[in-house]
């Protein structure tokens, strides 16, 4: 057996003070990390993932990760926030948006949110435009992509509206004066004239809902129209006596508002040419029709902005294209509806809700969320911190409006 020195190994090196010195450094540095970053989960911001569709379409469920800030201020209306529920077998946490207050009253109209602080003085809680864009449900084409013929119903003739991509044709020729009709439907087969509550369920497939929806917003582009046709798009909101027909072809562009001897008729500004980009919307208490950019969809002007009393109606909102005769091509069709939040049957009409302690909350997906329409409001002391972004899917990354 030789010896190591001698056939030129090197002897093996003890370990000093120095290498100890910096293997206790790492462990340190290991142990304040960790530390570090339990505190700051428990105390300053934490990612969930979201597991649910309560909060949809504005949270998705079981794609979705949010980022908790803990140390947020106060609730505010319409923030989204994450609690923990009193039951025991509540393992997880809610997240849920707030919308009422410690001491107010709230109530939910035809889809609407009514806070204050008097039972009988309530008044409708107005979003910010940010707001408004997030609580949008695509009708058509649906959220899951559907889109196509059969997405319409039209008459006589069903052969004589077509589909293809972001396109759509009708064809009124050799019809009779009253014109070709295309009622918006919500299913293959099924003509449904009101919008209604639609809706993902906790499957992630496409449910029908029960509830017609008042708030509706249209957005087209009218490629071309044939000379000497009329192409026409009409809002029918049930129980305001106040049709709405926009009204495109023979050079002009007009809004016919009303019934029989209260009807108007309203010019409005367009150049003539084509393609033309139109928004017809009913969303927050107004009538808007809008011309937008053909290409970057930003709003060039309001031609027609109205007011309405959101109490003055039953909440069925239809929508039905026409075209009195010839040919004519749009592109881009899309159909959103508001968010609709509805009491649920136990609840159903006892009137305003007082808020005694902590807040309100309801899911934006009213249909499948449990909420404080079931267990009433949260104390603060359940609350976990306001969600303030989306941070994955990294595609998907957004900070949510307030």
């Amino acid at each position: 057996m030789s010896d190591p020195v001698a056939t030129g190994a090197p002897a093996p090196a003890s370990p000093g003070p120095a290498r100890r010195l910096r293997f206790h450094h790492v462990l340190w540095a290991l142990v304040a990390f960790i530390v570090g970053v339990t505190a700051m989960r428990t105390w300053v911001v934490d990612v969930y993932r979201v597991a649910e569709q309560s909060m949809w379409p504005t949270l998705v469920g079981g794609r979705d990760h949010i980022l908790v800030q803990r140390l947020s201020a106060a609730p505010l209306r319409f923030d989204v926030w994450l609690y923990e529920g009193d039951a025991e077998d509540d393992e997880r946490p809610f997240v849920k948006r707030v919308v009422g207050l410690e001491g107010e009253y709230v109530d939910l109209r035809v889809g609407d949110l009514y806070v204050g602080d008097d039972p009988m003085g309530l008044v409708r809680a107005l979003r910010s435009p940010g707001l408004v864009e997030s609580f949008l449900v695509s009708v058509y084409p649906t959220p899951d992509g559907r889109s196509g013929p059969e997405r319409f119903n039209a008459q006589p003739d069903r052969s004589r509206i077509t589909a293809a991509g972001s396109e759509l044709r009708l064809d009124a020729r050799g019809l009779a004066p009253v014109g070709l009709k295309a009622n918006l439907i919500c299913g293959p087969g099924t003509v449904k004239e009101n919008i209604q509550d639609d809706h993902v369920g906790a499957d992630g497939t496409w449910h029908l809902g029960r509830h017609s929806v008042p708030d509706v917003r249209v957005d087209v582009v009218v490629c071309e129209v044939d000379a000497g046709s009329v192409w026409s798009i009409e809002h029918d909101l049930e129980g305001e006596a106040a049709d709405r027909i926009l009204e495109l072809g023979e050079g002009r562009l007009r809004v016919k508002c009303g019934r029989g001897a209260d009807a108007r008729e309203c010019e409005l500004v367009w150049d003539g040419v084509l393609p033309v980009a139109l928004r017809m919307e009913t969303i927050d208490g107004h009538f808007r029709v809008q011309r937008k950019d053909r290409d970057t969809g930003e709003i060039l002007e309001t031609l027609i902005e109205e007011r309405r009393d959101t109490q003055g109606h039953h909440g069925a909102s239809c929508v039905r294209m026409g075209l009195d005769c010839g040919r004519m091509r749009l592109a881009d069709l899309h159909v959103a509806r508001d968010v609709y939040w509805f009491w649920t049957e136990h609840r159903r009409p006892s009137g305003p809700y007082h808020v005694d302690r902590g807040v309100f909350l309801l899911g934006d997906n009213p249909p499948l969320s449990r909420d404080s329409r079931d267990h009433g409001p949260v104390s603060r002391t359940h609350l976990l911190g306001r969600v303030s972004n989306v941070v994955w899917p990294r595609a998907d990354w957004r900070r949510l409006p307030r």
